[in-house]
């Protein structure tokens, strides 16, 4: 089975489409590192607080994760030149798979 050729129309609107998903995810980590790094000056004296760039790197890093957790699940289930779909042998019992 033949795997459709990709126009080059829709491989840029799958970067155009990553890249604005990687903006709001960045844009929304270091707006919630400053909200909280400014809660935190606000607490109590005896509760310890952490600095604005502790949380821009832990928000960075849930955002590497949301980001890279469906890109590598996904990239081991596209279809290779030749072959049956890795996705659907991956889901087929061993009966369908004999056939």
């Amino acid at each position: 089975m033949d795997t459709p050729k990709e126009s080059p129309g829709q491989s840029r609107a799958k970067f155009w489409f990553v890249f604005a998903l990687f903006v709001v995810l960045m844009a929304l980590a270091h707006g919630g590192a400053e909200l909280r790094g400014w809660l935190d000056a606000r607490s109590a004296p005896a509760v310890p607080d952490h600095t604005v760039l502790y949380y821009r790197v832990i928000f960075t890093i849930w955002a590497a994760i949301l980001l890279l957790t469906p890109a590598l699940c996904l990239r081991s289930f596209i279809a290779r030149k030749g072959r049956a779909s890795i996705l659907k042998e991956s889901f087929s019992t061993p009966d369908q798979t004999s056939s």
